[in-house]
C-alpha cells in the first residue's frame, strides 16, 4: 500500500453535511461511489490522479489538488 495521505484534507460540504477527505484512496472512494452528477472534465481528472496515487504513481499533492478542483466544479466547496 502506498501513502496517499493529502498534506490537508479537503473540506466537502453536502448540504448540511461536512466531510473531510484525507487521502487518495477516500477521494477515489467518494468519486466513484457518492459523487452528484454533475462530472467535468475535473471529475475525470480527479478519478484518475486519485487512483494512480493509490498505485503510487502519482504524487498525493497532485492527487489533493486535481480533486479539490474537481470538488469546485461540482460545487461541494
Amino acid at each position: 500500500m502506498h501513502d496517499t495521505q493529502f498534506d490537508q484534507p479537503v473540506r466537502l460540504k453536502q448540504g448540511e453535511q461536512i466531510e473531510l477527505v484525507r487521502n487518495a484512496s477516500q477521494a477515489s472512494h467518494l468519486l466513484l461511489r457518492s459523487w452528484p452528477a454533475t462530472r467535468g472534465k475535473w471529475y475525470h481528472a480527479a478519478t484518475r490522479a486519485c487512483a494512480r496515487a493509490s498505485e503510487g504513481k502519482t504524487m498525493p499533492h497532485v492527487a489533493r489538488s486535481v480533486f479539490e478542483k474537481a470538488a469546485q466544479e461540482s460545487r461541494l466547496i
